[in-house]
């Protein structure tokens, strides 16, 4: 009997380090079941904040074309805007130097008008003069050449 009670006792004891294994075990696959289900959420996250980071960085491409898209035309423009300026430059000069010619023939035109109206004016005195001269003349005509009428 003592052996069936030795054999009883180590049996209880190999079913408590049995039920105390089970224990570990379960509370292990209850623990990684757990880490499974947080790696499995985590590794979603991470996903979805891969997703976003790629969504960001074709954003920031499509962005930096843009901007370079937007630098090309500011350099086209900003050519045109200096060829304007020259040509702005040049019809500037061109004005001063066609007003320079104006006021110059204008010079010249007082200066012909100035001669012009002073030969004009000798010219109606000497015109005067002559018609004075001749109706001198005709005043002091002889009686002889005018007609009497009695």
């Amino acid at each position: 009997m003592e052996h069936l009670f030795t054999t009883l006792k180590m049996t209880k004891l190999y079913m408590k380090n049995i039920c105390q294994k089970l224990i570990v075990v379960s509370i292990l696959i209850i623990f990684l079941t757990s880490f499974n289900i947080s790696l499995a959420v985590t590794q979603s996250d991470i996903s979805e904040q891969q997703s976003q980071q790629q969504e960001n960085n074709n954003k920031i491409k499509e962005t930096e074309q843009k901007k370079e898209e937007v630098q090309e035309i500011k350099d086209e423009t900003l050519k045109e805007v200096e060829t304007l300026n020259s040509q702005i430059t040049e019809y500037q000069g061109q004005i001063s130097s066609l007003d320079t010619q104006i006021d110059d023939a204008n010079a010249k035109s007082e200066e012909i008008l100035g001669h012009a109206r002073i030969e004009a004016d000798a010219m109606i005195k000497e015109s005067r003069a002559k018609g004075e001269e001749e109706k001198s003349k005709t005043v002091n005509l002889p009686e002889k050449y005018f007609l009497r009428s009695y």
